[in-house]
Parts: structure tokens; sequence; C-alpha cells
């Protein structure tokens, strides 16, 4: 207990009422206790993990390793903060999220046009600058898509199918049955868009104007 709350006291047994799930009570006692308020260790992992997802580096740029082997963060006031803010919010990720993406730090330019700022911090330990990141296919694919207008809104359907090719079709029969295990997509705007049958195409076009 002591590696999680600095304290050698013993945690609070909670026990099952009914006495029925011996185990129970075991497995509450160790979730509130890591998830206590009093415990500042998970709430800063965590907000660690979240700045590192939109930053590329965390806080703590070891976010596997917070101990004595690990780095020293960098904003120190800044990650208890955040992790404060993280358990008013009642744990809410969500809102940690909302609260990164709208700050000044994360709506900055990777160009920043003080030289003094490269000059001082020239690896962005201190966040002068933002990162730049290469963006994910899927990323990609949804920015060209609304540009483009196509780009589908809907939340909730079904996965995309696109018919296969007359020398794949075997492959879409089950081995036994002999019935379908791909079957395209009944409804247009379900399926794939003209994008997704030639994304590798448009990947390799992006990547040679020096998008990605």
């Amino acid at each position: 207990m002591s590696a999680i709350t600095g304290s050698s006291e013993p945690a609070e047994l909670i026990t099952d009422r009914y006495r029925q799930f011996p185990t129970r009570g075991l497995r509450m006692t160790l979730a509130r206790w890591i998830a206590s308020p009093d415990n500042p260790l998970a709430s800063r992992v965590m907000v660690n993990r979240i700045w590192q997802h939109h930053f590329g580096e965390g806080i703590i740029r070891t976010p596997s390793d917070f101990g004595k082997n690990g780095y020293r963060p960098t904003h120190p006031e800044l990650l208890d903060w955040l992790a404060v803010r993280f358990v008013e919010e009642g744990w809410s990720i969500k809102a940690i999220h909302r609260l990164i993406l709208e700050s000044s730090t994360y709506r900055q330019s990777a160009e920043n046009p003080a030289p003094q700022a490269m000059e001082a911090d020239p690896a962005n330990r201190l966040f002068s600058r933002y990162n730049r990141r290469r963006l994910e296919a899927k990323a990609i694919r949804d920015g060209i898509l609304h540009a483009s207008g196509r780009l589908n809104p809907e939340v909730y359907g079904p996965s995309i199918f696109p018919p296969l090719p007359d020398d794949l079709a075997d492959f879409a029969r089950y081995g036994r049955t002999g019935g379908l295990m791909w079957e395209p997509n009944e409804k247009e705007e379900d399926g794939p868009t003209p994008l997704d049958l030639h994304l590798p195409a448009a990947l390799v076009a992006a990547a040679d104007d020096g998008w990605l």
C-alpha cells in the first residue's frame, strides 16, 4: 500500500453483506483504494497519458515509470493541477480532453516566430510550440471526405463490406455450409466511398505532395 498512497496503514476492507462472495469485497477495496481522491498517483498517471496522446510526449516522458528511474515532470505544477481537476470532474476523461484541446498550449502553431524560443527550447520540452505529428490514415480519410462534402456523419452504422473482385469470391464463402460470410452492403450510403476504393493511391499522392 505504501507504494500507492505513501502510507503503511491497512486499507479498510469492504465486505459483502451477505457473505456469499468472498472476493467481491477485496476487489472493491482495491478499486476504491486506487481511485481514492487521497491517492494522487492514479489521476496523475491518467492525465499524463491523455496529455501524451495529444502532444506526442507526456509531461513525464516515461508514462509507465513514475518512480526514481523515470524522468522528472517538465511541468510538475501543471501535472498536479490536471490531476486535481480530473478528480473534481468525477474522473471524466472527456472533461480532460476538452480542457486540453481548448488550451492555448494545444492551439499553438508548429512554427514559433520568436527565434529565441527555438534557441532556448530546441527539443520543445517546454511546449513553446506544437510538435509536428503524422496523422493517422483514418484522420486523413475523414479530412479528405469532409473537404469534399462526402463525409457521412452517421454513427453506429454497419461495417463497410465493399464488393469483392471475382477472383476473390470463393474466399467469401464458408467452407462447410457454402453460405456467405462477406456480404456487401445493401445500401449505397453504408458502403465504401470512391475514396475508399482508391485510398492507397490517394495516400501515395498525398505523400508525394508533402501532405504526409
